[in-house]
């Protein structure tokens, strides 16, 4: 870092020295090492800095509390509006993965549809998509619980759920455990719908 401040093997070192540190269960260490990265100048156009916000988001969620998964939030943002990630399609599609599930851990599934929609409708071709299919089921599954017993959006997420399950299911190019973690939820969705015999056979 002194003799080649501005090399890659520079900013790629603080990534090697956080992860060290984030195994010792040392986080602060972790994410001050990422911070120096993240924050350096000499690095503004690093390809290493979105994966440094990305470690920091991972360590913020690793932490738990609310002001943590904040935080966590904050640094996807961060990530996706870098312009050396424009191109790092598998880092952004990672992150903004990441970023539904932080949202349904804070309670905010309607933050987290908007998450998991988005990268339906932008990556609908890449093999993976079907995880954020299975989350984007889960979310609306999250949102059906009735609130009392007028309410027609509730039964449009329990709809849309259902719909979701059932392609994932089906789906001959998914993965195994996918497939039958849709059908799983699948059958508890529609016991709890009262339908009880299409629960069995889902």
């Amino acid at each position: 870092r002194t003799d080649y401040p501005k090399s890659d093997a520079a900013a790629s070192s603080y990534l090697i020295e956080s992860e060290h540190y984030a195994e010792l269960e040392k986080i602060d260490e972790a994410r001050n090492r990422l911070i120096s990265l993240t924050d350096n100048p000499a690095y503004k156009g690093s390809e290493y800095v979105p994966f440094a916000l990305f470690r920091l988001a991972s360590l913020a969620e690793r932490l738990g509390r609310p002001e943590n998964l904040q935080e966590a939030n904050k640094r996807i943002e961060e990530l996706v509006a870098s312009p050396t990630a424009a191109g790092q399609t598998d880092l952004i599609f990672a992150a903004r993965l990441k970023q539904g599930n932080i949202f349904r851990k804070l309670n905010d599934f309607a933050a987290a549809q908007r998450a998991f929609e988005d990268l339906v409708n932008r990556y609908p071709r890449r093999p993976d998509v079907v995880l954020a299919q299975l989350a984007l089921a889960e979310t609306h599954t999250a949102q059906s619980a009735p609130r009392d017993a007028t309410s027609t959006t509730d039964a449009l997420h329990a709809d849309s759920a259902q719909l979701l399950f059932e392609q994932l299911r089906d789906r001959v190019d998914a993965p195994r455990d996918v497939r039958v973690e849709a059908g799983y939820n699948l059958g508890l969705l529609l016991a709890r719908r009262g339908k009880a015999e299409e629960a069995v056979l889902a």
